[in-house]
């Protein structure tokens, strides 16, 4: 697998989420509920990634770490050991200007820096999917 294939996925995951996140916006006691759940939360700061990428020609790889292992040793021991990924400490993110940004900025990166910086890309995926599809059933 190349190194730039995960960040292709979680890439494609996140605009998945944003998506549909959108779309329950209709709803109108969404947003309550969304942050009111503890991966809801999330929710926001994912968006903030978006929107450096998209609207400010960032790259996954600038939000992401991929910590390589040592690779396959022989005899194989147990546990395996794969790649972890982690979300990115805040400082490490670039910035948007703030007159650059929208009104919804400031708190989109307090989420970030609360229920992203720091954790693995897995469990946020995880536990945000799993949000969504409550949501969406």
């Amino acid at each position: 697998m190349e190194i730039q294939e995960p960040f292709q996925a979680i890439a494609d995951w996140l605009h998945w989420v944003l998506m549909l996140d959108e779309q329950l916006w209709a709803e109108p006691e969404y947003v309550g509920r969304r942050d009111g759940d503890e991966w809801g939360r999330a929710i926001p700061g994912l968006r903030h990634v978006w929107n450096l990428m998209r609207h400010h020609g960032h790259r996954m790889d600038e939000f992401v770490v991929i910590r390589p292992t040592d690779g396959w040793r022989f005899p194989l021991t147990f546990p395996l050991a794969f790649r972890d990924t982690s979300w990115r400490s805040f400082d490490e993110l670039p910035l948007i200007p703030p007159e650059k940004g929208t009104r919804w900025l400031a708190h989109e990166e307090r989420t970030y820096q609360q229920h992203l910086a720091g954790n693995g890309v897995r469990l946020v995926a995880h536990n945000v999917t799993a949000f969504l599809a409550s949501e969406a059933g």
